[in-house]
This record gives C-alpha cells, structure tokens and sequence, in this order.
C-alpha cells in the first residue's frame, strides 16, 4: 500500500482508537450485506475520519459510553470548537461517527 502526504497536524495519542474499538467491541462484523468501514483522508489540511457498522442485536456486556465521553473531553480540551466536528449517527441497526479535524 502506497500512502501519500503528511499530516501537518498534531492529533491526541490514541484518539481514534476509541472509534475504531467501539466498532470491533459494538458491531456484528458476520454480515456480508453490511460491513463494517472505517476510513481516514487528509484533505486540504483536514483530517477526515469515519466509521460504520451493523449494531450486534444481542451484545454480551453492555458499554457505558466512558470511551466516547473521554473521546469528546479530549477533542474539547485539545482544539477550539470551531476546528473540529464529531457526530455520531445511529438507529437501531447502524451505528456511524463522522469526525473532521482542521489540522492547521
């Protein structure tokens, strides 16, 4: 795999670890129809990052958000509001965050 450009930014150790946990520990990965996608762009000094998956029907041990909240003090603490944007996305079979971060 061939990767291009450089981030000119500095993004919190481990940040996108938490999304890209959630979709592995959260999502049901045996469905063909619906796979799971977690990507990563830099874009005109913009981080672009996203993940999606089909939400597991019947999860053993239910998650208590610790990772998320800690994911979102960390982006507060880190960068001023106007340079980031989380969302997160779900319904009862899709679970998708969006993150974007200005890396200038």
């Amino acid at each position: 795999m061939k990767c291009s450009g450089r981030l000119q930014g500095k993004i919190p150790p481990l940040l996108l670890l938490t999304f890209v946990e959630n979709t592995f520990k959260h999502g049901d990965l045996t469905d063909p129809t619906q796979t799971a996608c977690i990507s990563i762009a830099n874009q005109q000094d913009t981080l672009h990052f996203s993940t999606s998956n089909k939400k597991r029907k019947h999860h053993g041990g239910r998650g208590y958000g610790i990772g998320i909240q800690n994911a979102k003090t960390r982006l507060s603490e880190f960068y001023d509001e106007q340079d980031y944007t989380l969302t997160i996305d779900e319904d009862e079979q899709r679970h998708a965050v969006h993150l974007k971060i200005k890396l200038t």
